[in-house]
């Protein structure tokens, strides 16, 4: 769909670059669901990038990402009244409206004052009001409990009594944070700095970002700051000059010498009230540390089972994301059963929990933290699919016949996969279940049984959608246990692959991963391990530390069962990898990891379809970049040559070896004749 996509871009912007298209349509299209949805708004033609008021938000996103890459024909939508481009979440017949001109289209008549106005409440009876009728209802006027005038009852002390909007909740007089005057203030949250009103509405240039128009949250000594860098500030550390320790630089010291608040003779400022330390006050005066502590106190108790767990999310070094980590509500509530004995934990219990993103983080977060032994997510989520199958069909005999193909034959392949290269293909294990619970329902729909079928009915079968294919294992595994009779579906090779990508566009794309140092380390090598050494992105997904080996000279790769060295500057970028690779797992990571490519849950390895659409980003399609490099590669080596050196069995690398129009079979005979 993404190659259908940006077919229709290229014909509203023919001028801008394919490269640029591809990837303004990757970043949009994120996820399946978007690509749908931006697929169905242009499948009836360009007409939703050129302006109006009728495409959906997603082309929107699109737009943007065109335009800010050079584009000048596509438009943004507008709103079908006042055409503005701006805040168009609203729909008034169909049409894109801001919230303005909706609110205009659908006015009704008040019930009260008889004008056509935007509905701002209705009554009792459903009749609608205005925002004038609304705002002067007598009902709301009571004559305030302090100044005795007749207002608008804006707040109400604590025996009900109404105060009016002066004089209800008077703010202290303080010294104001932000101009120092001693003015009536409030502050934002419990430990936040007093402002007074001025102050707070207050915007200026922040002296540290140099951003325009802020809202000054703090005015230090170089000036005022804005929010964003007042929270930098108070979680900087540097060296003091005056004593020597590693402390907060007091940015309130009018002579700026680099002085702590104690040698600068300064009150101390914003000091965590459970550790001491000076740093950014997160919750009731403590710092992100402690509140992260105090939150899993009252979590988890003192409980022997998760203090694994309470250890290694204490040692990470983003409490922040381990805060609201623990403040998802089904994380805390299976916590909170494991502390109290309530739930056991075990992948089992966890299993009967559902299949959830959030429960996936949390097994490995587990795993992670020694609380729950190591196990193979993959096959085990793929048996639990296969055991809904096998429950969802409605005969007993049919279950069983499933259940046991599945266990002897597919189940037992795929481990054997796993066990031998670390790699196995569950969406083929799928096909096949699914293959063979479609084709015993075809069977039992036509009043047929498994053992009266014959190749007749087979036949018949194949006659619909090419899925059906997929059966073709069943039937095999059928007939050896003496289950089925002469029953065959021919194997069709697969189609021989096309060259879709070009050299120069293989070749710019590995010089931009080769030298752009703006570019995630990560992603350049991945990139360049694709392009170069047409890897697919299961087997780089999996790549660990120890399958890089580095001598004095050189630097070697395992990707099959040879080493392969890799060349500069690939090598170097591989050696700074394994020394500075990061896991994007914040919550309960241990803190070196196997993999070469970590992913976002603590233990687990990058996924390949998320490596994919991070490759995407930058134009680069694998299944295409792979393609091309094995054409090339095929055309010139051997089939047991290419088989060593890209990890492939075989008879795959005379498959490709044809497909590039090579034919090696005289090899030998060649070989022998030029050394006579």
């Amino acid at each position: 769909m993404r190659v259908d996509i940006a077919a229709v871009v290229a014909q509203v912007e023919p001028e801008l670059d394919e490269a640029a298209i591809t990837t303004a349509v990757a970043r949009v299209t994120s996820n399946l669901r978007y690509t749908g949805w931006l697929a169905d708004a242009l499948a009836v033609g360009p007409q939703a990038m050129l302006g109006g008021s009728v495409a959906p938000p997603v082309v929107d996103r699109l737009v943007a990402e065109l335009r800010a890459a050079g584009a000048t024909t596509v438009q943004p939508a507008t709103c079908f009244a006042c055409g503005t481009t701006r805040w168009l979440d609203q729909r008034v017949d169909g049409l894109r409206a801001c919230a303005w001109c909706a609110a205009k289209a659908r006015a009704e008549i008040c019930g009260r004052c008889g004008k056509q106005a935007p509905v701002a409440t209705r009554d009792p009876n459903g009749a609608p009001v205005c925002g004038d009728c609304l705002s002067n209802n007598p009902a709301r006027f009571e004559a305030c409990a302090r100044c005795g005038r007749h207002r608008r009852v804006a707040y109400r002390n604590d025996d009900g009594t109404p105060l009016c909007g002066g004089c209800g909740r008077p703010h202290p007089i303080v010294a104001c944070s932000v101009c120092g005057e001693r003015r009536p203030a409030t502050s934002s949250g419990r430990h936040s700095p007093p402002k007074c009103s001025s102050c707070s509405r207050r915007r200026a240039r922040c002296t540290v970002c140099g951003g325009e128009d802020r809202r000054v949250a703090m005015v230090l000594a170089s000036g005022p700051v804005c929010s964003t860098c007042h929270k930098k500030v108070l979680s900087a550390k540097g060296t003091c000059s005056g004593c020597g320790q590693r402390r907060r630089i007091d940015p309130r010291d009018p002579r700026q010498l680099g002085l702590c608040s104690d040698c600068a003779g300064l009150d101390p400022w914003s000091v965590c009230l459970g550790c001491g330390l000076e740093d950014r006050i997160y919750d009731a005066g403590r710092c992100l540390s402690c509140t992260l502590e105090y939150r899993l106190t009252e979590l988890v108790g003192d409980s022997a089972i998760l203090d694994p767990l309470r250890t290694a999310l204490l040692g990470t070094d983003q409490p922040r994301a381990a805060l609201r980590w623990i403040s998802n509500p089904l994380v805390a509530e299976v916590l909170t059963g494991i502390a109290d004995g309530d739930l056991a934990p075990t992948h089992e219990v966890l299993d009967d929990l559902g299949d959830g993103s959030w429960l996936g983080h949390l097994r490995q977060v587990l795993v992670a933290a020694k609380v729950l032994p190591e196990r193979d997510e993959q096959t085990a989520r793929l048996e639990t699919w296969i055991q809904k199958q096998v429950i969802a069909m409605a005969v007993d005999e049919d279950r069983r016949v499933v259940e046991a193909f599945a266990n002897w034959w597919v189940l037992r392949r795929y481990r054997w996969r796993m066990s031998k290269n670390g790699v196995a293909s569950h969406q083929h294990a799928r096909r096949l279940v699914l293959g063979a619970v479609s084709f015993l329902g075809w069977v039992r729909e036509h009043g047929l049984t498994l053992g009266t079928c014959s190749q007749a009915h087979v036949e018949l079968w194949l006659a619909g959608p090419p899925a059906r294919r997929h059966a073709r294992d069943f039937l095999r595994w059928a007939c050896r246990r003496g289950l089925a009779h002469d029953l065959n579906i021919v194997w069709q090779p697969d189609a021989t692959p096309g060259r879709n990508g070009d050299t120069e566009w293989h070749r710019s794309l590995a010089r931009r991963f080769a030298t752009d140092e703006s570019l995630p380390l990560g992603d350049r090598v991945a990139g360049l391990l694709l392009l170069c050494y047409a890897q697919p992105l299961a087997r780089l997904s999996r790549l660990k530390t120890t399958d890089v080996t580095v001598d004095t000279a050189h630097t070697f790769i395992q990707f099959g069962r040879t080493s392969v060295e890799l060349s500069e500057p690939v090598g170097r970028l591989v050696r700074e990898l394994v020394a500075r690779r990061r896991g994007r797992a914040a919550t309960g990571a241990p803190d070196h990891t196997p993999w070469l490519f970590p992913g976002g849950r603590p233990s687990r390895p990058l996924r390949p379809d998320a490596m994919g659409l991070r490759l995407a980003r930058y134009g680069l399609d694998a299944r295409v970049a792979r393609t091309s490099l094995l054409l090339d590669l095929a055309a010139e080596l051997s089939p047991v040559v290419l088989a060593d050196l890209l990890g492939m069995q075989q008879r795959t690398a005379v498959r490709w070896v044809r497909s590039a129009s090579g034919d090696w079979s005289g090899y030998a005979a060649a070989r022998k004749t030029s050394r006579l």
